[in-house]
């Protein structure tokens, strides 16, 4: 999708105005449509969220068309602070801007401390539409980057930005005396470095006037009343470390240079976790730890197999494989068959077939054996998980990895064509998945490992043909 279909717009929407929200929101649903239906998939597997959110966490990457071409705009936020101050373009841009924001003399270090909020009203007086759909992205940017990095907040500037008001009203840096812009111009600033804490009206009081102490105060309290509600303290900001620092936007604008930096910015944050880990702990895992479902979902994102392969892995994740349980809820008649197509007795679903059901054991078994023998080998059968997502503490194309998802696979395939699982499916999506990993002159890298050299022998000779 991304690179057939995508591709062909990209370099145009980098260049021109945004389209119309309709136009972006026909061309998302047409997406969603091809994922979801262009293939045998017959249902909506997951929520649009969830199968946007990247693989690491869970989700299929699916491309959200409106935050997919604001990143492509985005990323010349990074070129226009970077590029050098004597390039022609970005003389005009700051030129323009500085106009619009009224603001003379206005370089790339002076818009770096300029409030989001500022620049996006000077945005609105430019005529030019690039720079005006480019450089209004930048509150959310702000936003979001904070809202994933609480501990930076300290880094950031406090006036003319929507996280700090005094009632509805934002802190404007004109309407604030210089005494306080100059000396205070970032969160980090209020902590007294003496104390750790911060500043008191006595320690205030001899530098600043009556009325400067008082807007003091007031910028103090919206602060505190933003931390508080991130559930964070003044001692949740980190103290200034020594050397160069990071000031108000720089760390967003360094830090994120491509488009696909921007694109996972721009991306909600995710609130709690996956329903699919509540579902497998009621259904027959028990409780599994956060860390332990962020490994499962880091090694389903470093997977390198057959797409078809990993869609299943995905979908045994999710609890949500094309199973008897499954299709019975949409089936109308109600005369649909719930049970196993294998052992014929209990109710199909991901538990039952891969952990419980007697055909799918006496294949285990048989697949352990074969293991064993030629490749030398043996994999943890006693475990519930492994059966279900592999071994997460293990590298993903690690061979006790390959064995299961190799056996999950062949099971899922051959739940119409008898009682007796063949293995010969298995062994070619074992020989596959080693031609991946030992693949070129990879395999000279592993002939060190025991457990490797009989793999590595097995594959060279089912690779011509002799042990298949």
């Amino acid at each position: 999708m991304k690179a057939l279909a995508l591709s062909k717009v990209t370099h145009l929407i980098q260049v021109i105005p945004d389209p119309n929200p309709d136009t972006i929101l026909k061309l998302q649903c047409k997406i969603n449509k091809f994922i979801w239906e262009g293939g045998r998939s017959k249902k909506t597997v997951v929520g649009i969220a969830q199968a946007e959110l990247p693989p690491d966490k869970g989700g299929l990457a699916v491309p959200n068309i409106s935050n997919f071409w604001k990143a492509l705009k985005a990323s010349w936020i990074n070129r226009l602070f970077t590029a050098p101050e004597e390039t022609t373009w970005k003389q005009v841009a700051l030129s323009k801007l500085a106009v619009a924001m009224k603001l003379p003399h206005l370089t790339s270090n002076k818009l770096l401390l300029e409030g989001t909020q500022a620049i996006l009203r000077g945005t609105k007086s430019l005529s030019n539409p690039f720079w005006n759909a480019t450089l209004s992205l930048l509150p959310v940017l702000e936003a979001r980057f904070y809202e994933r990095n609480k501990k930076l907040v300290g880094e950031r500037t406090w006036w003319d930005t929507d996280a700090f008001k005094v009632g509805a009203n934002t802190l404007a840096k004109k309407k604030v005396p210089p005494s306080i812009a100059r000396r205070f111009p970032y969160i980090r600033d209020f902590i007294n470095p003496n104390t750790g804490a911060l500043y008191s009206d006595p320690d205030l009081a001899v530098t600043l006037s009556k009325d400067s102490l008082s807007t003091w105060n007031r910028v103090a309290a919206s602060i505190t009343s933003y931390l508080t509600s991130n559930s964070m303290t003044w001692y949740d900001i980190d103290a200034p470390c020594l050397g160069p620092q990071h000031e108000g936007l720089s760390r967003i604008v360094i830090e994120h240079s491509r488009s696909k930096d921007f694109y996972k910015l721009l991306q909600p944050v995710q609130k709690g976790r996956n329903a699919n880990e509540r579902d497998w702990e009621n259904s027959c895992l028990g409780k599994y730890s956060t860390d332990k479902w962020n490994k499962i979902y880091r090694n389903y994102s470093k997977l390198k197999v057959n797409y078809r392969v990993k869609y299943q892995e995905w979908r045994i994740i999710w609890k949500r494989q094309e199973l008897n349980h499954c299709k019975s809820k949409y089936d109308q008649s109600g005369n649909s068959n719930i049970n196993c197509t294998l052992c014929l007795e209990k109710t199909e679903t991901e538990a039952h077939l891969y952990i419980d059901c007697p055909v799918t054991q006496n294949f285990y078994s048989r697949a352990s054996n074969w293991w064993k023998l030629f490749l030398g080998g043996h994999p943890p059968l006693q475990l519930k998980g492994p059966r279900l997502f592999g071994l997460e503490n293990c590298p993903p194309d690690d061979l006790e990895n390959i064995f299961f998802r190799a056996c999950r696979y062949t099971i899922f395939k051959s739940r119409y064509k008898g009682p007796l699982i063949s293995l010969d499916l298995f062994k070619q999506l074992v020989r596959d998945e080693l031609s991946v990993k030992y693949r070129g002159n990879k395999y000279r890298l592993l002939l060190e490992r025991k457990e490797e050299v009989s793999a590595i022998c097995w594959h060279s000779l089912a690779m011509e043909g002799q042990l298949l």
